[in-house]
């Protein structure tokens, strides 16, 4: 799907009215920079990392470039949540539960799926 049509169907179980969901797509996109870049910037310093231990680095170099994917990954979840409290502020007392259940169910599938 396309990043606009990404993630978009699940809002329309809340039966949102239309101002929520703009706001709630304006959260979105102004969101959306940034997590691609921090994206980005993990599988970037990934492969660095990769590369890193492949060569004749020394164990210093490798940490500190796992320091820093690690510090980025934090940032990125960081950036998540704090779009999600901001989705959250939107949302009203019912349409929190639904989407309180749904991140529930995501979360039970995601844990079930393999890990490659």
């Amino acid at each position: 799907p396309s990043p606009q049509k990404r993630g978009v169907g699940w809002l329309r179980e809340l039966d949102l009215e239309p101002a929520q969901m703009q706001k709630i797509q304006a959260i979105r996109r102004q969101s959306r920079e940034q997590i691609d870049r921090q994206r980005q910037e993990i599988q970037q310093g990934q492969q660095e990392l990769r590369s890193l231990m492949a060569s004749d680095a020394s164990a210093e170099q490798i940490r500190e470039k796992y320091l820093q994917v690690k510090r980025v990954r934090e940032e990125l979840a960081d950036t998540q949540f704090n779009s999600l409290l901001e989705t959250r502020q939107v949302l009203t007392p019912d349409q929190r539960q639904k989407f309180a259940e749904r991140m529930h169910r995501r979360r039970d599938i995601n844990d079930r799926a393999p890990r490659s």
